[in-house]
C-alpha cells in the first residue's frame, strides 16, 4: 500500500464531495470554507469581465458576458468529475495489490477510476479485494449521484431564474429602458393605475426576498444575465427602490406601507449580496445631486402627485437612499450593468 497516494486520494475525494454537497444540496450560504466552486465562479469573473470591457465592442460585449455563467457551470461539472477520477485513481493506485491485473502506473489507475465512475464496466481490470470492491462501488455511485444532483440543481436554478426575469421583463413597459423610478410613477399616474401601485410594490417585495434566498443558496444565480442586453435584475431593483424612497419621502398620498416594506427588503438584498460576494465599494460619486432631485420632484408634481415640501423631502430622500445606493452601485459595477436613469 502506498501511503502518500492513499492520503492524497482520500483528501481529493472527500473535499470534492464536500464541495458538491455544499454547492448542490445544502440550501444555505456556505462560503466560509475552502471550496472549488466559489473559486472558479468568483475567480474567473474579473478576468472575463476585463477581456469583455477592454477588447470587445459594445455590440459583442453583452454576448460574451452572457455566456460566462453557463460556461462556468459546465467547467465546474467537468472539474468535479476530473477531481473524483483523479482521487479514486490515486486510491486504486495505492491499493494496486487488490486489482487484477495489478496497476503499475497512474494512467491505468485513472482509466479504471474513470470506467468505475462512469459505470462503463469494461471488465479488463477487476477489483478482487474487499476495499477496492467497495471503492469501485462508491465510484459508480458517485457518478450517478453527481448526475442526479446536477439535474436537480439545474431545475431549481432555472426555475428561480425564470421567476426572477418575469418581473424584470414586465418593468420595461412601465419604467422604460434602462428603467427609471420616476418614469414608473409617471406611468402609473398617466394610465390612472395608482390603485394598482400597492400590489405592484408588494410583488417586488416578494421578488426581492426570493432573489436573496436564491442567490445565497445558489451563488451562480446572480451571474446569469437577463435575456435582453439592456435589462438587468440589478437595475430593475434600483428602479423600484428609488420610487419606494420617493413615496416615503415626497409623496403624501402614496402607498407608504408597501413602499416601506419594499424599501427594507431591497436594502437587505443589495447589502447582503455586497457583503456575501465581498464586492468592493463603488468609486464613483453616488449621491443624487440637488438638480436631479428637483427635476424628479417637478416631474412627479406635473403627473398629479401630492408632494411634501421640497427641502424636508430632499433631506429625507438623501438619508433613505444612502442606505442602499452605494451597495447598489457596487453591484452594478461588479456585474457590468448600465447605469440607470433616476
Amino acid at each position: 500500500m502506498r501511503t502518500i497516494e492513499l492520503l492524497l486520494g482520500g483528501i481529493i475525494v472527500v473535499s470534492t464531495f464536500v464541495d458538491i454537497l455544499q454547492s448542490v444540496v445544502v440550501p444555505r450560504p456556505t462560503r466560509g470554507s475552502l471550496r472549488l466552486a466559489p473559486f472558479l465562479l468568483d475567480g474567473m469573473w474579473p478576468l472575463w469581465k476585463w477581456i469583455a470591457l477592454r477588447f470587445l465592442p459594445a455590440k459583442y460585449r453583452a454576448a460574451l458576458l452572457g455566456i460566462y455563467t453557463p460556461l462556468t457551470v459546465v467547467i465546474l461539472l467537468l472539474v468535479w468529475g476530473i477531481a473524483l477520477i483523479f482521487g479514486y485513481g490515486l486510491l486504486f493506485l495505492a491499493l494496486h495489490g487488490e486489482l487484477q491485473p495489478r496497476l503499475n502506473d497512474l494512467g491505468t489507475a485513472l482509466y479504471f477510476a474513470g470506467t468505475s465512475l462512469l459505470t462503463l464496466g469494461f471488465g479488463d481490470i477487476v477489483a478482487t479485494g474487499g476495499i477496492t470492491r467497495v471503492l469501485a462501488l462508491c465510484a459508480g455511485a458517485s457518478g450517478m449521484a453527481i448526475v442526479s444532483g446536477v439535474i436537480s440543481m439545474f431545475f431549481s436554478l432555472y426555475s428561480s431564474l425564470g421567476h426572477r426575469e418575469v418581473l424584470v421583463t414586465m418593468l420595461h413597459n412601465r419604467a422604460g429602458s434602462p428603467p427609471s423610478g420616476v418614469i414608473l410613477l409617471e406611468t402609473y399616474a398617466h394610465l390612472k393605475m395608482l390603485e394598482d401601485l400597492p400590489g405592484f410594490l408588494s410583488a417586488w417585495e416578494e421578488w426581492s426576498t426570493e432573489v436573496l434566498i436564491g442567490s445565497l443558496s445558489y451563488p451562480v444565480l446572480p451571474y446569469f444575465r437577463s435575456i435582453r442586453p439592456y435589462e438587468s435584475w440589478v437595475s430593475a431593483l434600483g428602479a423600484l427602490l428609488d420610487p419606494a424612497t420617493l413615496i416615503i419621502s415626497c409623496i403624501e398620498d402614496g402607498p407608504a406601507g408597501p413602499a416601506h416594506l419594499l424599501y427594507r427588503s431591497g436594502c437587505q438584498l443589495v447589502n447582503d449580496l455586497k457583503d456575501y460576494f465581498k464586492i468592493s465599494p463603488a468609486q464613483a460619486q453616488v449621491w443624487t445631486p440637488r438638480s436631479s432631485f428637483e427635476e424628479a420632484y417637478t416631474s412627479l408634481k406635473s403627473a398629479g402627485f401630492c408632494l411634501a415640501d421640497p427641502e424636508p423631502a430632499l433631506a429625507s430622500f438623501i438619508q433613505l437612499r444612502s442606505a442602499y445606493v452605494e451597495a447598489l452601485h457596487s453591484l452594478m459595477k461588479y456585474w457590468v450593468v448600465s447605469h440607470r436613469k433616476f
